[in-house]
């Protein structure tokens, strides 16, 4: 499975004038990957998932899963293929099953089936979300609502997995079990696009990465493109670059 983005551009209209969000972004990304999207706060980040899901309406370009001209799909099969994880996730007081058995929603019909829960109860099991089944989702931790939010994601059956800021407002410890969980969904072959504002949570967890500033992408690759140069750019901020155990550490240095 590939996901192509072609000369995506989206906007905003306010008061008759025109502010570009997304500037003619093109890349092509194949499953079994992680990649992070990474960028200054109001760079574009949240808004280029929702222009791949089909949620904001996209002035030009292309969104191709396959040979599939993705944004014309119906919204039903579009569910089917592609599933997104908001920041900002309304908990209402319903069960942690029935929570996540709500992804199946594409599927559902008139009754919910054997294998709609068959589903779902292997999935909370996955994310061993299964000894707080009967929870109230509204009860769980940060880090247990974001397991369950990324479990809804994945019972839908999607090729592709879009999560906004998935670690944010998450202590350490359940930073690092989110970051496990997202790592298992690549082993089923899946493609995860991420948004990150950490990026040495971003090089714990990405095969790619994508840097994005004003609507305009400025650097795509492996970790091999991270350098303290090229964050400068983006962030506008001077950083040393260490590396420990043959991993990197971005460290922001003090204004002078």
């Amino acid at each position: 499975m590939k996901l192509e983005v072609k000369d995506l551009s989206f906007s905003y209209i306010k008061n008759h004038q025109t502010s570009f969000c997304l500037d003619h972004l093109s890349f092509s990304l194949e499953e079994g990957n992680i990649v992070a999207i990474l960028g200054p706060n109001g760079s574009g980040k949240s808004t280029l998932l929702k222009c791949i899901q089909g949620i904001e309406i996209i002035q030009e370009g292309q969104v191709l899963l396959d040979t599939l001209d993705f944004l014309h799909l119906p919204s039903e099969e579009r569910a089917k293929k592609m599933c997104y994880v908001p920041q900002n996730i309304t908990f209402n007081e319903s069960t942690v099953f029935d929570f996540v058995l709500l992804g199946r929603k594409p599927y559902l019909h008139w009754n919910v089936s054997e294998n709609d829960l068959e589903k779902t109860q292997s999935i909370l099991e996955s994310f061993h979300l299964d000894s707080l089944a009967l929870r109230l989702v509204s009860n769980l931790s940060g880090g247990e609502r974001q397991r369950a939010a990324i479990a809804r994601a994945m019972v839908q059956d999607g090729e592709v997995i879009l999560l906004d800021e998935p670690t944010s407002n998450l202590d350490m410890k359940s930073q690092m079990e989110v970051i496990h969980f997202i790592k298992q969904i690549t082993q089923q072959k899946k493609l995860v696009l991420v948004t990150m504002h950490d990026i040495n949570l971003a090089l714990r967890l990405a095969h790619q990465f994508m840097f994005i500033k004003h609507g305009k992408m400025v650097a795509f690759g492996t970790r091999e493109i991270i350098t303290p140069k090229l964050i400068e750019e983006v962030y506008e901020t001077n950083v040393e670059m260490i590396e420990k155990d043959g991993k990197k550490w971005i460290i922001p240095e003090e204004e002078q």
